[in-house]
């Protein structure tokens, strides 16, 4: 049985939601809606040049701005709700400060730093509280459409929804991150096989995401891989060579790749 979160953010979040009366039934208030009832001033679409969200705090007010040409609902939310997280755990760090975030920090869940992982934390426990994504996934074989259809029901982003299944699924995944080619972060479920992947490698010759990276779309579907081509630096490796893995990837921004890679 996955256990629920209790890192700073999730737990500032579960009591953010607790105030709010909708602990059980988190889509019963907009995003708007809850941070203007935490004290933010203001929750603004506007153009924002290179950056996704951006929270300004100074003596007198607090105002979220999210970029208006976001089209996807689901990263609109997060992005609320992550800059919603620098005011309520962060505050004091804020005044007279304009902190902005854009889609590649949003996503480096594992290398921006402590103050960007609990604001991550925070949205994603805020978005999908950890007891209701439980009851989603439970005991469900892993696959994309799972993580599409869990993602659609609390209206979040495919990203953010892979991040917490990682935490809280029944089935082991890693996650790895890229951005122009190389290698900026990985996260594995505690019970994946395999859990080494070095930062700064380059994205090996037979990945989904090379293919990416060499002009390929990303197909709709998981496609099979061996261990050894994205995990040949891990001992264990020869251990796991009969199993078959799968990888499907998710684009992120221009030139980042999410790679989420499980087995039968």
């Amino acid at each position: 049985m996955k256990k629920i979160p209790t890192d700073k953010g999730s737990i500032k979040a579960r009591k953010v939601l607790d105030d709010c009366g909708i602990l059980d039934e988190p889509l019963d208030l907009e995003m708007e809606e809850i941070a203007l009832s935490r004290g933010v001033t203001d929750v603004q679409s506007v153009k924002i040049d290179g950056a996704q969200g951006r929270i300004m705090v100074d003596e007198e007010e607090a105002i979220i701005s999210y970029d208006r040409e976001i089209t996807h609902e689901g990263k609109r939310r997060f992005v609320i709700a992550h800059e919603l997280g620098h005011f309520e755990l962060h505050r004091n760090l804020l005044d007279m400060v304009v902190h902005t975030d854009d889609e590649k920090s949003l996503c480096e869940w594992y290398s921006k730093g402590k103050h960007e992982q609990e604001a991550n934390q925070f949205a994603s426990e805020l978005l999908m509280p950890s007891h209701l994504f439980i009851d989603r996934v439970k005991g469900k074989q892993f696959d994309f459409d799972l993580i599409k259809n869990t993602g659609s029901f609390f209206e979040s982003s495919l990203t953010s929804t892979l991040l917490k299944y990682k935490v809280l699924g029944d089935f082991p995944i890693a996650i790895i991150f890229c951005n122009n080619g190389i290698v900026e972060w990985s996260s594995f479920s505690e019970d994946f096989y395999l859990q080494f992947i070095p930062k700064n490698m380059s994205v090996p010759i037979k990945s989904v995401a090379y293919d990416f990276y060499n002009g390929e779309e990303l197909p709709d579907e998981p496609e099979q891989i061996e261990a050894m081509d994205w995990f040949y630096q891990d001992f264990k490796v020869e251990e796991y060579e009969d199993i078959n893995f799968y990888e499907q990837c998710i684009r992120v921004g221009k030139k980042g790749v999410l790679s989420c890679i499980w087995n039968d």
